[in-house]
């Protein structure tokens, strides 16, 4: 009703910018067309490709853990007070008599360095091979989850394609209904002047009183008034088609048209199976399915980490220490040391005040829900269709009905033109017979938008093309 509200008593004339932009370079754009530019240019599909697209990376980064990493550290010191050596210094242990000279002789007789004096200068590297050799799965795990991470992000832009595609189709519809139905509004305000002009007539004659001509005059005001609603309404819609598409045009010319010469055949829709074709390819379920595998690998992490179950890895640490400077320095490969260090190692948690406990008991509940959310679903999705295949059925028939008020208003039309001609009936009631035309036809219309409409939200839901329904 609310749709109808705004075609019949909005549409009323082509705004004023729209006659100004008459003339000018338009874009012919069919709904098809439509459909496959906003699936090119949305900005929303872009951004989730680009999610799908960083999730690949976050895929190899978690395999990554599966092979050896290297980590290299360097120092660079100077010391101002560099440690003292040791030397025993010539006679520092006392002289001895001499057989052969008059002269004691000195003990030691020359100086021994035990210990250098240290450089002012030190340098280390140090290069550390960290391969783990055994997690408890946990790595194995974490690369199913990043994958999973994947997969969700594919699954929300299939969501997000069928989505858009919704949109479009249905900005598209509301676009041609509202053009198509300013012509009939533009034909009521002529027809509606023409009673006006009869009625003024007939009041200043004395045949009718105040009341006949003010009612006149208030239907057209009501008009002007929907003028307004009916001009923005429909520019919102060809700027929500801008928008989804990326068209720049000032003119879109629509060149598509859901409207026939006769009603669309009776719609063939085998409920039962649409519901089983959604239970196996709809993308929520499919989400919800992989939102359970990514609780259970959770799970299992928290459990792996566990106290007492360490995780084992292999370490080579090559350690090179100096105090000359290198290549420049005087004998500089003296003062240089290499050690190559291989071993086993071993990290787990002890104690953790029950932390650990907690985790494994959030992730259970994080798969219960999980789990829950899946079984909800399964239900609510059959009853979603069975909705949907509804309003496809009670929209089909009101179209019906819609197309019998017509041709029942243009044969009351054609005889309102007869009497007429034969003088029989007045302008105004051949005005009246006119605007009940159109008024049934406009209703004809949003019968057809909401037939329309009703469609592609089942299409929305199971993901099958509108048009199978249809046979």
């Amino acid at each position: 009703m609310l749709i109808f509200y705004l075609i019949f008593y909005g549409a009323a004339n082509i705004s004023a910018q729209e006659q100004n932009n008459f003339g000018k370079p338009q874009k012919e754009l069919s709904m098809d067309e439509a459909v496959a530019l906003a699936l090119k240019n949305s900005g929303e599909i872009i951004l989730k490709k680009q999610e799908l697209k960083n999730k690949q990376y976050s895929i190899m980064e978690a395999k990554s853990s599966l092979y050896p990493s290297i980590k290299l550290e360097t120092v660079s010191s100077y010391m101002t007070n560099p440690p003292d050596g040791v030397t025993i210094k010539e006679g520092e242990l006392g002289y001895a008599p001499s057989p052969n000279s008059q002269f004691p002789v000195p003990f030691p007789d020359r100086d021994y360095v035990l210990v250098k004096k240290a450089e002012n200068t030190y340098f280390k590297i140090t290069a550390t091979l960290t391969q783990a050799l055994f997690t408890w799965g946990k790595i194995k795990n974490n690369i199913e989850i990043t994958t999973l991470n994947r997969d969700l992000r594919y699954l929300e832009l299939v969501n997000k394609k069928r989505e858009i595609t919704y949109q479009v189709k249905q900005s598209y519809a509301l676009a041609m209904l509202f053009k198509a139905n300013i012509k009939l509004l533009k034909m009521s305000n002529t027809v509606l002047g023409e009673i006006l002009k009869d009625r003024e007539k007939s009041y200043r004659e004395g045949l009718i009183n105040l009341a006949d001509l003010l009612a006149v005059r208030s239907s057209i005001a009501e008009t002007e008034k929907s003028f307004i609603e009916a001009s923005e309404n429909y520019r919102s819609a060809l700027e929500s088609l801008k928008i989804l598409t990326g068209i720049n045009s000032e003119q879109i010319n629509l060149i598509s048209d859901f409207k026939t010469d006769r009603p669309p055949d009776k719609p063939l829709i085998d409920e039962k199976k649409l519901t089983e074709y959604s239970l196996k390819k709809s993308p929520d379920i499919e989400i919800l399915k992989k939102k359970i595998d990514q609780a259970s690998k959770y799970l299992s992490i928290e459990r792996a980490g566990s106290l007492l179950k360490p995780d084992i890895s292999l370490i080579v640490t090559l350690d090179i220490t100096g105090q000359r400077i290198p290549v420049i320095g005087t004998n500089w490969t003296d003062s240089w040391d290499t050690n190559l260090i291989i071993g086993i190692g071993t990290k787990t948690n002890i104690f953790d005040s029950g932390k650990t406990k907690y985790k494994i008991e959030e992730a259970k509940a994080m798969f219960s829900e999980a789990v829950s959310a899946f079984d909800n679903y399964k239900k609510y999705i059959s009853l979603n269709i069975r909705r949907a295949v509804q309003n496809v059925r009670i929209n089909y028939y009101k179209m019906l009905s819609m197309e019998a008020s017509l041709r029942h208003a243009l044969e009351t039309e054609k005889n309102a033109e007869v009497s007429f001609k034969n003088n029989l009936i007045t302008r105004e009631k051949l005005g009246d017979a006119k605007l009940l035309l159109y008024k049934t036809e406009m209703e004809r219309n949003g019968s057809l938008y909401g037939y329309f409409e009703s469609l592609i939200a089942l299409e929305k839901i199971t993901g099958e093309k509108e048009s199978t329904f249809v046979k």
